[in-house]
């Protein structure tokens, strides 16, 4: 498929780490006409959502910031990439400020009835790296991105994770992590 646009949010206080590798990954995978923006979370932090309950009168975010350019590509994209580290079985705060801004399309969706909530359907995609080979902080992660996904019209559909990335095996378990984000690109937006 020529000229997909893709929106990764990005939400690794370190590029060059295990996250930015599983990106890198994927990325590598996409058609090579694919245009993919990156938001990365800690470069460009953005306000938290304070409840105010605006996008509740009229489905958008009063708050003016870094989000105007997530929702604008978001809103623009064939598909959508969440690469983020396990923290605490959930985001990083950084990028969960990211994620509980998306409440605008939930109040669309919900409160103001329009559905979809978001236009254009997209593909989704979680790519997370943890600390520990248990894949319970990774399960949460991903229901919590089923149900964020939901609301934005994008079917989840690669789960691939980095498990062990603090473990002395760590560069036996790299490769093998990397493959699979590589072949979920390719299959990601065909």
């Amino acid at each position: 498929m020529s000229g997909k646009r893709v929106l990764a949010l990005y939400g690794s206080p370190k590029r060059d780490g295990p996250t930015g590798a599983m990106l890198d990954a994927f990325c590598k995978g996409l058609a090579a006409d694919t245009r993919v923006e990156v938001f990365d979370a800690f470069a460009r932090p953005v306000r938290p959502c304070t409840g105010c309950g605006g996008c509740e009168r009229n489905g958008s975010c009063v708050v003016r910031d870094g989000m105007d350019e997530v929702y604008r590509a978001m809103e623009e994209a064939d598909g959508l990439v969440i690469a983020t580290p396990v923290y605490n079985l959930s985001f990083p705060a950084p990028l969960k400020a990211v994620v509980d801004r998306m409440q605008c399309y939930w109040s669309r969706r919900f409160l103001l009835g329009l559905r979809p909530a978001v236009k254009r359907p997209k593909a989704g995609a979680l790519l997370f790296t943890a600390g520990s080979v248990d894949k319970s902080g990774g399960d949460i992660l991903e229901r919590q991105t089923r149900l964020l996904m939901s609301v934005l019209n994008c079917r989840l559909t690669a789960c691939v994770p980095f498990l062990g990335t603090d473990l002395p095996d760590r560069a036996l378990r790299r490769e093998p992590a990397l493959a699979a984000a590589r072949r979920a690109g390719e299959q990601f937006l065909g």
